[in-house]
């Protein structure tokens, strides 16, 4: 079963790249970030046409939003987080309701957990602070699902080891590679999953994230902040990790790679 996870920063204006890719690339489960459309504007027909009969979907106006498709039956699907968001760091988006960042289901007896991480905005800000609470919120939300096989993947906004940033010296302490927030994910990855990327490709210098401005895709300036992490049980049932970057060099790209893996299952 290939699992990817893509962040498209808009879902309409990537529809066009991303439905010749899925023709290429043919992932069994597509879990998205940042679709920016209300659920009634998702394209499920052009999905559904490509195999992707089964979905579970969280997203909003404009920002933010979250969607897992697949070609085979989703179980228990959920969206957001079972603890609720009580938090009072937590922020709404601007109709006063939750920010969608979160969506999971079963598939093929794996707990996929696609989440969209808060960016942060700026070190020691209200939405940075925001992050912390919300990645704490994902530890605790990650113990609803203790006893099942986990597959954890999305945009996390966080980059994190030396291997993962363009430039650690330069990076080391700004956002997306500041020491609060690697051990923030740390503690998330404390609930027993692994870097899944990492475990086929452990000395590689790979990114997810180009930022669009100042030619970072070509100096090759990049972050990995997309991530697949799973349980224990899943590591032995992985058989390839991948990105694909030629998406990046397309009209109108989103500055994010997709990522997958290949598991046993």
């Amino acid at each position: 079963m290939r699992v990817v996870t893509w962040n498209v920063n808009s879902l309409k204006v990537r529809l066009p790249q991303m439905l010749p890719w899925l023709e290429e690339a043919d992932p069994d489960v597509l879990c998205l970030q940042e679709i920016k459309c209300t659920e009634d504007k998702v394209p499920y027909a052009a999905l559904a046409e490509r195999g992707y009969t089964h979905h579970v979907v969280w997203s909003e106006r404009t920002y933010n939003g979250v969607a897992i498709f697949s070609k085979h039956p989703i179980e228990d699907p959920r969206q957001g987080f079972a603890a609720g968001h009580d938090h009072p760091a937590f922020m709404p988006n601007k109709d006063g309701n939750p920010q969608t960042r979160l969506v999971s289901g079963l598939i093929k007896g794996v707990r996929i957990v696609d989440v969209y991480v808060p960016n942060g905005s700026r070190v020691g800000s209200e939405k940075f602070a925001y992050k912390m609470a919300w990645l704490a919120f994902l530890r605790r939300e990650l113990e609803e699902y203790a006893g099942e096989e986990v597959l954890l993947c999305g945009d996390m906004n966080i980059a994190l080891t030396d291997r993962d940033v363009w430039d650690p010296f330069e990076c080391d302490g700004s956002l997306l590679y500041h020491p609060a927030e690697r051990d923030a994910l740390n503690r998330v990855l404390g609930f027993g999953l692994s870097d899944a990327y990492r475990h086929v490709h452990p000395e590689t210098t790979d990114y997810s994230w180009y930022d669009y401005r100042g030619g970072a895709l070509w100096k090759n300036q990049g972050f990995r902040i997309d991530h697949v992490f799973v349980t224990e049980g899943l590591l032995p049932r992985l058989t390839e990790a991948q990105m694909w970057k030629s998406v990046r060099k397309l009209d109108k790209p989103s500055d994010h790679l997709p990522v997958g893996v290949d598991l046993d299952v």
